[in-house]
């Protein structure tokens, strides 16, 4: 067991002796290396074992008691990494799994890779209830139909701009692409600024990773190739890049440097 995950063992509850959560993170990694084939009811235990031991690692709360994100347990990771044949990322997905079967009993016993599609935040709720009908009734319901249904239940390209634009969230749409409720000309627009902070950045970066002096660049030239070329782009690009690099400086850039 890492240092770190030691350190918490007996803080994760008041009322949690050490033994116990030795014992159940002991469990955890026991059922995670048996777990070759995590499908099925296996690996709806494997979901178990993995929250079991994570709610072992105290929760660090923000601002209103509110978790925060991504180290609100410290030690967990490092816990993960060092004792599981999974990744941290695999093992929040079989909790999450886990998690969601806990709500509906009938899926108790279905395959990791279903319940984490039911349990992801975008699939909508008709398609949800869809499928779990189709359970309980004894249907087969495997990964790539539940993935067909929750597409038939997914907002047209036209309903996914609106609800984005109602709700201010970006809403991914029946044809695979994601929408944030801009019209077409403002897409478009978007798309076009977009391009143009890349080309200019693209240019940036050759100048500055340019091998060739001015000289050696002049030198390797042939006359032709500058037949369009206007010497006062120069000046105009210098007094841009100046004026960019006096704004960053003063810390109106978006990225810090």
């Amino acid at each position: 067991m890492s240092e770190i995950a030691t350190q918490f063992a007996g803080e994760a509850n008041e009322v949690m002796a050490a033994e116990e959560v030795d014992m159940i993170r002991a469990e955890s990694i026991r059922i995670d290396h048996e777990g070759v084939n995590a499908i099925g009811e296996w690996g709806y235990r494997m979901g178990g074992a993995y929250k079991r031991a994570r709610d072992t690692f105290p929760t660090i709360t923000g601002a209103g008691d509110q978790p925060l994100r991504g180290r609100s347990r410290p030690g967990w990771n490092e816990f993960v990494e060092e004792n599981y044949k999974v990744s941290p990322n695999t093992v929040a997905k079989f909790i999450r799994a886990y998690e969601f079967a806990l709500t509906q009993p009938a899926l108790k016993g279905q395959g990791v890779e279903l319940l984490s599609i039911l349990a992801a935040q975008d699939a909508p709720e008709a398609a949800k209830t869809e499928i779990i009908n189709k359970i309980e009734e004894g249907q087969k319901v495997s990964t790539r139909r539940a993935k067909k249904i929750i597409e038939k239940h997914r907002p047209s390209p036209s309903d996914a701009r609106e609800i984005a634009r109602e709700t201010g969230k970006l809403t991914l749409a029946s044809d695979g692409n994601i929408y944030s409720g801009a019209t077409d000309e403002e897409a478009q627009d978007h798309e076009n600024r977009r391009d143009q902070t890349y080309r200019i950045i693209d240019a940036i970066n050759d100048l500055a990773n340019c091998p060739l002096n001015a000289t050696e660049w002049m030198d390797q030239t042939e006359k032709h190739w500058l037949r369009e070329f206007e010497p006062a782009m120069i000046d105009r690009a210098m007094n841009f890049l100046g004026s960019l690099s006096f704004k960053l400086k003063e810390g109106k850039g978006i990225i810090d440097a």
